[in-house]
């Protein structure tokens, strides 16, 4: 006796699809960390050289992110404040304003908007 065979909503010939994730913001930057922690205490190889290359690409790739950013979060609607911007980095309002000088924004303190020359 022959058994019927289950029907399926997929073509022949395709592979199921994964369902999409929705990855969160700190997700990513949670995964992105075991990563790196991994890479450095995985011990020494002879491959060594190449991820010091990989890592300092990375830090250029992250500052870049960084930076936009910022740029993103003090420009309207944002327009978070210096101040917010330095205690999310673990800096002080002055030191954030002065290691993102391009990120101003286009407001001053108050909501005033700025005047330029």
């Amino acid at each position: 006796m022959t058994r019927p065979v289950a029907s399926t909503s997929l073509d022949a010939g395709t592979s199921p699809r994964r369902p999409k994730h929705d990855r969160t913001n700190g997700d990513i930057a949670t995964m992105t960390g075991r990563m790196i922690r991994a890479l450095r205490d995985r011990g020494l190889r002879d491959d060594d050289l190449e991820v010091l290359k990989e890592f300092a690409r990375l830090r250029d790739e992250l500052d870049r992110g960084i930076e936009d950013l910022v740029t993103q979060l003090r420009g309207y609607p944002s327009s978070c404040s210096w101040s917010e911007i330095g205690t999310a980095l673990g800096l002080t309002r002055q030191a954030a304003q002065q290691r993102f000088p391009k990120a101003g924004g286009i407001r001053r303190p108050g909501g005033q908007e700025a005047k330029y020359r």
